[in-house]
C-alpha cells in the first residue's frame, strides 16, 4: 500500500497535515514508499489509469529479461542446429541435391514475394504523387495567393495610409520644434 501522495517535480507538495514544518511528510511518506519498493503515486497517475483503460493511451511495451534471454537461447539454438546441418551435408550419401533443388524452389517464391511487394510500393508511390498533384498543390497555390493579397494589401495601407500619416506627423513636430525655437529667441 503506497501511502501519501507526492506531486510532479516543480509543483507544490501534498501536506496531509499543516502543522509539521514544510518537507518532513513528503520526506517521510517517500522513504516509507521506498523501502517498502512501491513508488511514489503522482496526482496524475489516476488520470492515465483511467485514459489506458478506454484505450486513448496504451502503455509502451517493455521488453522484460526474460525475453532477452529466450531471443539469446532461440539464437544459440539455430547456430547450433546450422551448424549440425552443415556438417550433416557433408558427409558422403547425404540428399544435397534434393535440399539445393528445395532451396532453389523456394528463393524462387521469395524472389516472387520480393516482386509482389515493389509492385504494391510501387503502386503507393504513384497514388502518394497523384494526391500531392491533385490535393496538396491546389492548397499551396490558394495559401500562396493569400499571401500574395496580404503582401499586397499591406503595401497599400503602408503607401496610402501610414507614410501620409507619418509625412504629417513630422511635418507638425517640426513645426513645435520651430515654434518652441522662436519662443526661446523672443525672451532673449
Amino acid at each position: 500500500m503506497i501511502i501519501g501522495f507526492y506531486l510532479i517535480k516543480g509543483a507544490q507538495p501534498v501536506r496531509s497535515a499543516p502543522f509539521y514544518p514544510e518537507g518532513i511528510i513528503e520526506n517521510i511518506l517517500l522513504r516509507y514508499n521506498h523501502l517498502k519498493g512501491q513508488t511514489p503515486v503522482t496526482k496524475y497517475q489516476p488520470i492515465d489509469r483511467a485514459a489506458q483503460e478506454e484505450g486513448f493511451d496504451r502503455p509502451t511495451p517493455r521488453s522484460s529479461p526474460r525475453v532477452i534471454v529466450g531471443l539469446v537461447i532461440l539464437g544459440l539454438v539455430l547456430l547450433v542446429s546450422l551448424g549440425a546441418a552443415v556438417v550433416y551435408l557433408l558427409q558422403p550419401g547425404a540428399p544435397t541435391e534434393s535440399l539445393r533443388d528445395m532451396f532453389i524452389i523456394l528463393v524462387a517464391l521469395e524472389f516472387l514475394v520480393v516482386g509482389l511487394a515493389l509492385m504494391l510500393l510501387l503502386v503507393q508511390l504513384a497514388r502518394l504523387i497523384n494526391l500531392l498533384n491533385n490535393e496538396v498543390r491546389p492548397i499551396l497555390d490558394s495559401v500562396s495567393e493569400a499571401a500574395n493579397t496580404m503582401r499586397g494589401t499591406s503595401r497599400f495601407l503602408s503607401d496610402k495610409l501610414v507614410a501620409p500619416v507619418v509625412k504629417v506627423s513630422a511635418g507638425v513636430a517640426g513645426f513645435r520644434r520651430a515654434l518652441d525655437l522662436l519662443k526661446f529667441w523672443v525672451r532673449k
